[in-house]
């Protein structure tokens, strides 16, 4: 069936490749009660950039689909680069369509209001435009909507029957700007550039920040009822939501990506890690795949099931782990790979930047890698912004050892020792790493695997840890990786950055201070993530959209 109805599920993209011009920004008012009418937006919204209108991300789309048919297995190839379609991108989502169509015997949700193996049933063409239509475009279809795909189902007729137009249709949903983007228009009466959302918007963008897929039913009846018009409505739906299971893997994955475990600019994700299989011969896949099942089991532990407190994901103890990872840590645990159980660390450790998975990550194949360590302290738990490197940088990995001095004599170095020696000897290196180098040097009491070490495995000369920290908010002499993790855990500084993170991804791009920073505030006095994530959602920059007319 697939394969009959797919080149014609492809006029529904006709328009897409110029969908990425739509643009859309944000704003709000978070007082109780009725938010503001059209064309009223609160003066901290004024000057709010516009912003381009957001695809959905592959696992976005794959997310909706799975929701929207019911199968859970269901997968796609698609890209994720923003903006404008592709022609691959065209044929991925041709190809998406079809596959889901062509799996119509899993379906496990309601699709077609009637047996489209009878007779043509026009009536049974508008019940499924209206109903499973509004699910896909998540809002009430417009009559220009309506009738474009009306006019699909006509064109298909002339080929096939009644059931193959209605695959046509469906494909051709599928494949529409108003489900492949989250166009925000604002309230349909409002004018001006800065407007109110609907209802139906605010469905979207909180469904697809807290559970990474389309709004479900009970979500979109809030929306059509008005209740997501009061911030009382909102978050209720916003604590329904987050109550839910599904919220734990966009949480995770907002996490994971902050810590750059998927991949980075300069290195691999965690899974595609390589390390010297001399030094570590305990490495494989899936001792790799057992870091991620801890550092993301902790997020959750934190999050969903204890107090939700950010310093606790940078201060906790607890570990889950399996026989190989324990012997990683060196703590008493399972006999064997495929048991996980919670334990408790040594008071060395303390939180996520002290576990397998970032040390491992932010190594190099044979040891430490204190530049790419601080580094990204810096950038994403501090949001400092550094800059470029220069162009003509030594960017080779430093790993210690014997080396020849300037007196041509061999000596024996650290790789704290040869970092220094490459980085703080001369300007332009030292005005940046006498920032990086300091955050990343509290962290060399641990391998390139996440083992605690006392002496380096190439150099063997004992570890240093002891460092001096400026420009934070906790400057001073740190002793190791736990003090830091304490001091960054505290820092108003890194509670803000987190804050700021959160709202870019809820966004979509930077937020207004004036719209956010109330939100900020309150989450640097608490600390409290499940109470950042609420008020983020009532606050006027999640709620409003810079239309740019």
């Amino acid at each position: 069936m697939a394969m009959r109805t797919s080149s014609w599920a492809l006029a529904g993209l006709t328009s897409a490749a110029f969908a990425a011009g739509c643009i859309g920004t944000i704003g709000g008012d978070d007082e109780a009660g009725p938010m503001d009418g059209p064309g009223v937006s609160p003066e901290c919204a004024l000057d709010m950039e516009v912003r381009p209108g957001l695809r959905l991300s592959s696992s976005q789309y794959v997310n909706a689909v799975r929701d929207l048919f019911g199968v859970s297995d269901f997968e796609a190839e698609l890209e994720d680069e923003p903006g404008l379609i592709t022609k691959r991108a065209v044929r991925q989502l041709s190809d998406a369509a079809a596959s889901i169509v062509a799996r119509r015997a899993d379906w496990t949700e309601e699709v077609f209001p009637c047996d489209t193996a009878g007779t043509a049933d026009l009536a049974c063409l508008d019940a499924f435009i209206d109903g499973f239509g509004s699910k896909i475009f998540r809002r009430p279809l417009s009559e220009g909507e309506g009738q474009r795909l009306h006019d699909a189902y006509d064109a298909a007729r002339d080929e096939l029957d009644f059931d193959g137009a209605m695959e046509v249709v469906l494909q051709v949903m599928l494949q529409s700007p108003e489900f492949v983007y989250l166009f925000e228009d604002g309230l349909p009466e409002a004018s001006g550039a800065v407007r109110l959302l609907s209802d139906h918007e605010v469905a979207s963008r909180l469904s697809f920040l807290l559970w990474h897929t389309t709004p479900d039913t009970e979500l979109l009846d809030a929306a059509a009822a008005g209740e997501l018009s009061t911030v009382e409505g909102l978050n209720e739906q916003t604590e329904r939501l987050l109550a839910h299971d599904k919220s734990k893997d966009a949480f995770v994955l907002f996490i994971d990506e902050l810590m750059q475990l998927n991949g980075g600019h300069l290195h691999y994700p965690l899974e595609e890690v390589t390390k010297d299989d001399v030094i570590y011969p305990e490495v494989d896949a899936s001792l790799l795949a057992a870091m991620r099942i801890e550092t993301n089991a902790l997020i959750e532990r934190v999050m969903f099931e204890g107090s939700g407190d950010f310093a606790e994901l940078w201060t906790s103890r607890d570990a889950y782990v399996n026989g190989p990872l324990a012997a990683v840590y060196g703590v008493s645990g399972p006999a064997d790979a495929s048991t996980f159980e919670w334990v408790t660390l040594s008071d060395d450790r303390a939180g996520l930047l002290t576990r397998a998975a970032f040390l491992t990550t932010f190594s190099t194949a044979t040891v430490t890698a204190p530049i790419r360590r601080g580094v990204w302290i810096r950038e994403h738990l501090l949001c400092d912004e550094l800059g470029e490197p220069p162009e003509n940088i030594d960017d080779s990995p430093i790993d210690g050892g014997e080396v020849e001095n300037e007196n041509g004599e061999v000596e024996v170095v650290t790789v704290r020792e040869a970092t220094d020696a490459r980085t703080m000897n001369e300007q332009p290196c030292i005005s940046c790493h006498s920032l990086i180098n300091p955050l990343g040097y509290a962290f060399e009491g641990f391998d390139a695997i996440g083992r605690e070490q006392l002496t380096e495995v190439v150099s063997g000369a004992p570890v240093d840890t002891e460092t001096e920290v400026t420009n934070t908010d906790f400057d001073g002499t740190i002793a190791d990786a736990r003090h830091m993790s304490e001091a960054l855990a505290d820092s108003a500084k890194a509670r803000t950055c987190f804050a700021h993170r959160w709202q870019q991804r809820a966004l979509g791009g930077e937020p207004p201070d004036a719209c956010s920073s109330e939100v900020t505030d309150a989450f640097v006095a608490t600390g409290n993530m499940r109470e950042l994530v609420v008020a983020m959602v009532a606050s006027d920059a999640f709620r409003y959209v810079n239309v740019g007319e």
